[in-house]
């Protein structure tokens, strides 16, 4: 792909610094990391324990999940020069705004091959759609592993891309393969791309009778997988050697997906994985003001001619289709492993499924799995639009009929019988889509559902009008401005005031700390909390420099520090021998008093 003008340098330019303007407007509002409840984030950034051999976060991470370390690893280099939760925090946000922006350069290097732009307006169009379409509903201001998902995701539609231009070139096959083998290491979840990318090739070898492997060096693949996942076994038992089974390796996602299958096989448990489906493609269509279920449709239609077609030559439709495919597997495979994965281990509906996670908040608004992999194929909507109009118009009528009956079907059988959930009392149950904060709610009821749909289906008749009336620059810019609107207003609404209340009562436990005379003993400062659960994950992130021990000292000694929960008995023996307690959020803090500063 040749750049055709100068003036694309200046376009790279506005794309990179635009999209690193709008995260940084939004990711300056927090201070750190926003799960109120979870861990996921500060489990993620537990790798730092590898940079450096003053760090050990052990404890706290074998009491909760393995993520991989493929990307939380290079938080580590933070780490070296500070241990402020704040300053990390920005730091990660400024790392996941660059490659989102990166992500934008090669969104617009595609585009720009596939559209070939003549005048200004369709410059206008591409460039739009390259700062936005990365802002699908994906929590950013977390720093969690889907961000290098996307990246991964991005790069390998690329090398797909220019396989179809250059087939078995030697270059493109490696480094699908490198990024392939990369993506191991990120989450086991990116097993996805190994399946979207084989089968993509395969289908498009097959329709076209060409191989665009690289044979020799395609190979490399089998070992390179192979071997991977055995090192990554390796490494995780080096670093987290505790004895017990971490969470998310205690069996894979597929053989999960395996073992709850036989639940099928009883019609009253489809009610889970069809809940899942439709909730999944209805958050997704109105989180795209409708352009998900457009492109969609549109491009199955454009697969369908281009398998009638397949002696045609035209790289630009090969990589078209590539793109459709590739994308419609992975998206396929992930609802699909979901929908059965999360499937409770029951087989009559009761009160207690009523209540569930699962239908209460996953199979609804848990759409950043799939969303890591439609990004390039919402980037194909600018391509219809400017190349390929046809294929819009012909897919209206069926991606508005698909619209109506997924909406009927999430107002009345899905949101309708759960809407009476009383999940105020539970603040991870919120929504996280546009338009949700024009009732001033943000907790789940039908009548916030029925505004929504209304709404929606008033975004999809615009674009209806526009595409018909010819209009792309506005068209455009509507559907990718309600991606950057439920990115930037969702984000700010739902996720400011639990990172402010997070941040209240933890920074205050992190400021103290670093006021307290500590031992050094093995290039490490011991923490001693004997009611470690998976919650205090956060607060080792917090006190960083810190090892938190889940145990009591061996003796009372005045160069022990004890932190303990409000609700665990008070250490009445310490208090005895003459130690001073802090009360800090819902902490107790036991050190001994000539380790404090005198203003203390």
């Amino acid at each position: 792909m040749k750049t055709r003008k100068p003036t694309n340098k200046i376009i790279y330019a506005i794309i990179f610094f635009t999209i690193m303007l709008i995260h940084f407007l939004v990711s300056s509002r927090f201070y750190a990391l926003t799960q109120v409840a979870g861990m996921d984030e500060s489990v993620t950034i537990g790798w730092v324990s590898i940079a450096s051999s003053e760090k050990s976060w052990v404890s706290a991470v074998t009491l909760n999940k393995y993520y991989g370390f493929g990307f939380a690893v290079f938080a580590s280099i933070f780490y070296l020069f500070t241990s402020d939760p704040v300053i990390i925090y920005h730091c990660l946000q400024i790392m996941v705004g660059i490659i989102y922006a990166f992500c934008g350069l090669i969104c617009f290097r595609m585009l720009d091959y596939m559209v070939k732009p003549k005048n200004r307006k369709e410059n206008t169009i591409l460039i739009i759609t390259s700062i936005t379409c990365v802002f699908v509903p994906i929590k950013y201001i977390y720093f969690m592993n889907e961000h290098a998902i996307i990246l991964i995701n991005w790069l390998t539609v690329y090398s797909l891309i220019r396989l179809t231009q250059r087939p078995k070139s030697k270059k493109y096959t490696f480094s699908l393969i490198l990024f392939l083998c990369y993506a191991l290491t990120i989450h086991d979840r990116a097993l996805v791309l190994w399946m979207g990318v084989v089968g993509s090739i395969l289908i498009i070898s097959i329709v076209k009778k060409k191989n665009y492997i690289y044979i020799p060096i395609g190979i490399l693949a089998v070992p390179g997988f192979v071997g991977l996942r055995k090192v990554i076994k390796i490494i995780r038992h080096y670093i987290w050697n505790s004895g017990q089974v971490l969470a998310n390796t205690s069996e894979n996602t597929i053989a999960t997906v395996f073992k709850k299958i036989p639940y099928l096989s009883k019609p009253i448990n489809w009610i889970f994985p069809i809940i899942t489906v439709i909730s999944q493609l209805y958050f997704m269509a109105f989180s795209t003001c409708g352009a998900f279920f457009l492109v969609l449709f549109s491009g199955v239609t454009f697969i369908v001619r281009y398998i009638k077609r397949r002696r045609h030559n035209n790289t630009v439709d090969d990589a078209i289709f590539i793109i459709l495919v590739y994308s419609i597997l992975c998206i396929i495979v992930t609802i699909g492993i979901q929908a059965v994965s999360w499937m409770p281990d029951a087989t009559t509906i009761s009160p207690d499924m009523v209540w569930s996670e699962i239908l209460g908040k996953r199979s609804k608004f848990y759409l950043r799995y799939f969303c890591s992999y439609c990004g390039p194929m919402l980037m194909l909507l600018s391509v219809f639009i400017l190349k390929k109009l046809h294929y819009l118009k012909k897919s209206i009528l069926s991606s508005g009929i698909a619209f109506v009956i997924v909406s009927i079907l999430e107002c009345i059988f899905v949101s309708g019988q759960y809407s009476d959930m009383l999940v105020k009392s539970n603040p991870a149950y919120t929504l996280f889509f546009p338009f949700s904060f024009l009732l001033g709610e943000k907790r789940l009821t039908a009548k916030l559902f029925i505004v929504s749909i209304c709404v929606m289906a008033v975004l999809y008749a615009v674009v209806i009008t526009l595409i018909y009336i010819n209009k792309k620059v506005i068209l455009t810019s509507l559907i990718m401005a309600v991606m950057v609107f439920q990115y930037v207003v969702s984000t700010i609404s739902i996720y400011e005031s639990g990172s402010e209340r997070l941040y209240n009562k933890m920074y205050p436990i992190y400021q103290f700390m670093n006021e307290v005379d500590m031992e050094v003993v093995d290039d490490h400062k011991f923490i001693y909390k004997p009611d470690m659960t998976k919650d205090d994950m956060r607060l080792q992130y917090y006190l960083a420099d810190y090892t938190l021990l889940n145990a009591m000292p061996d003796e009372i000694e005045d160069d022990k520090v004890i932190i303990t929960n409000t609700d665990y008995p008070f250490l009445d023996d310490y208090l005895d021998a003459g130690f001073q307690m802090e009360y800090i959020g819902n902490y107790r803090i036991y050190v001994y008093p000539d380790r404090l500063p005198q203003s203390q």
